[in-house]
């Protein structure tokens, strides 16, 4: 067996160690969430006390009458994020592509994780409208079409095949999107979401999270979570076979010369897209922000450099594959993560935080692209990279302190920010509240990764 950069059978083993350890807890969560589809799930009674209901949450799922609109519309608004990766993703890498020079190449490349993890709330704020998915398609487009093209400038640079390299990795963006096919980006459809514009935007997942978190029916929100989770794993399970052939596994970054100019071009773009971001945000005011609020994105983020660990420790890119496949289909079951935190005692603490932070979607495609990037050395800026990577998101999420967090101080910017968006009282003042740090962790990200070239 080949150890690479790893250099010793023992960091190899601890890497992998890591990376068993990480799939065992998305598939006990996974298997906690299907158990709990198959009953009738009463808080006082708890787990072991319930009543086995079979299958009569699946049964009154498929007998609403708005399931098959819920699926049409989840597939849908998925379809509008795969559009915004392949078509502006697209157009993104080819130019970035062009670029002659390699290491200047792989810099603006990097450079683009800034506004690939740009906070949700900002382009609610942006995009004040909801009226049809044309607008939920705006909101995703930037941190879409930025991750496609991230993914895209990076393997070009690596391979060195010009377009060709970079539709190639706007390809792996595209395949990593696909594996949860029936899964929008739930943030962002939260945030244009509302009772007057269900028709096109209530999807099964946000069913699931409407039934089990507001109305308390946990186990038929677990059933439609079962349902897109099955569904969305046959296929990732699909998808992960080419994405296994056509992982660029050896990078030809060799000549000294062509690998300058990748750090100061990374710094100097991402310094742009900050400036841009503070003129479009404004600076005026200030907002209060606890203690904890700073330290679990922080913590998050020494997770997502943990998490960077494993992923780096596959012993070959099949298994990254398999990891990618496991984790985007079947993470994200909220039911069961959250009656799991309640088992655990964990609401209102920071743990959900920073133990689910680096599962997110977004931030475990990026990390699943960059760990690509270990099979040639320099490991120790790559996990500090997808340190700040998780960091820098969840410093600008909202979704997981409302889900788990009710006491005031313990609320983050994201939280906070979207608050005031959301009053219209100085909607200015919450994107730069929460846009800003969020894109100077992500900028820090950007350098460290073009370190690493």
């Amino acid at each position: 067996m080949d150890f690479g950069y790893r250099g010793s059978k023992a960091g190899f083993w601890l890497s992998f160690a890591l990376l068993l350890l990480v799939l065992l807890g998305v598939l006990y969560v996974a298997l906690f969430g299907a158990v709990l589809a198959f009953q009738e799930y009463q808080a006082l009674h708890g787990m072991e006390n319930s009543p086995w209901a079979g299958y009569d949450n699946f049964s009154a799922l498929l007998e609403e009458q708005t399931f098959l609109a819920q699926v049409g519309n989840g597939l849908a608004l998925k379809l509008c994020e795969l559009a915004a990766v392949l078509m502006g993703g697209g157009v993104l890498a080819a130019l970035v592509a062009c670029i002659p020079h390699r290491g200047v190449r792989m810099g603006v490349s990097a450079a683009l994780l800034v506004p690939a993890l740009a906070p949700a709330v900002l382009f609610a704020a942006l995009f004040p409208g909801a009226e049809g998915p044309y607008d939920y398609f705006l909101r995703i487009l930037v941190p879409s079409a930025c991750f496609a093209a991230f993914a895209g400038g990076t393997v070009s640079s690596w391979r060195e095949n010009g377009v060709t390299g970079a539709l190639l990795g706007v390809a792996l963006a595209g395949m990593l999107l696909a594996m949860r096919l029936f899964s929008p980006d739930l943030p962002s459809l939260l945030l244009a979401q509302s009772p007057k514009n269900y028709a096109w935007s209530d999807a099964l997942i946000s069913y699931s999270y409407r039934t089990g978190l507001v109305q308390m029916d946990y186990s038929s929100a677990a059933a439609a979570q079962a349902l897109v989770s099955g569904a969305q794993f046959l296929l990732a399970l699909l998808v992960a076979v080419p994405f296994a052939r056509w992982i660029p596994v050896r990078s030809t970054l060799d000549a000294p010369g062509e690998k300058r100019g990748a750090l100061p071009a990374a710094a100097l773009l991402s310094l742009l897209f900050i400036a841009v971001a503070a003129l479009a945000c404004g600076l005026e005011g200030a907002l209060p922000l606890n203690s904890m609020g700073v330290i679990s994105p922080l913590l998050a983020g020494l997770t997502g450099g943990i998490l960077m660990i494993a992923l780096t420790g596959a012993p070959s890119r099949k298994w990254l594959a398999v990891a990618a496949a496991l984790v985007l289909s079947l993470g994200g079951n909220e039911m069961a993560e959250y009656l799991l935190a309640r088992i655990f005692g964990w609401i209102n603490t920071s743990w959900p935080i920073i133990l689910l932070s680096p599962l997110e979607p977004r931030v475990f495609s990026l990390l699943v692209v960059m760990a690509f990037a270990a099979r040639e050395g320099n490991r120790g800026w790559l996990c500090l990279a997808g340190a700040l990577v998780t960091a820098a998101y969840a410093w600008g999420d909202f979704y997981l302190p409302m889900l788990y967090t009710m006491r005031v101080d313990q609320l983050n910017a994201g939280y906070m920010a979207r608050q005031v968006v959301l009053s219209g009282e100085n909607p200015l003042l919450g994107m730069a509240y929460c846009a800003l740090p969020a894109a100077a962790l992500s900028a820090l990200a950007a350098t460290a990764y073009a370190r690493r070239a």
